[in-house]
């Protein structure tokens, strides 16, 4: 899992009467504010192997899309990964489908002598 921290970065400019804040001089009127921001830290690695002509596609959309060929998998494989367990986690029914799914879950449970009896086995093997 990523990590996020918060690092301070310097801001540099020219002194300008509408800078107000936390400022301090620097040579030549220029004048730093340090602003806060979040970076994520990426510590895990992946590793894999690639068509030759698939390597040089991907290459050429990230540098088109103005971000590193690491950026630009990852946020692709991201959005792949949402998709695919998205179909898992979550499921859209129409107003049919979604009466029958309630009336599934509202009706009452079935007698199953089969999960009954392997429960009361475990609480015999697992008895306090």
């Amino acid at each position: 899992m990523n990590a996020c921290r918060a690092i301070r970065v310097p801001w540099r400019g020219r002194q300008d009467a509408s800078l107000e804040g936390n400022a301090g001089r620097y040579r030549g009127g220029e004048i730093a504010k340090w602003h806060t921001m979040s970076v994520i830290v990426r510590t895990a690695r992946m590793n894999l192997r690639l068509a030759e002509e698939a390597d040089d596609r991907i290459r050429r959309a990230a540098a088109v899309s103005g971000v590193s060929t690491s950026a630009f998998v990852e946020r692709a494989a991201s959005v792949a990964a949402d998709m695919v367990l998205a179909d898992r986690r979550e499921f859209v029914l129409d107003f049919v489908d979604w009466d029958r799914f309630v009336a599934e879950l509202d009706r009452p449970a079935k007698d199953m002598p089969e999960l009954r009896r392997g429960r009361e086995l475990r609480d015999r093997l697992i008895a306090p």
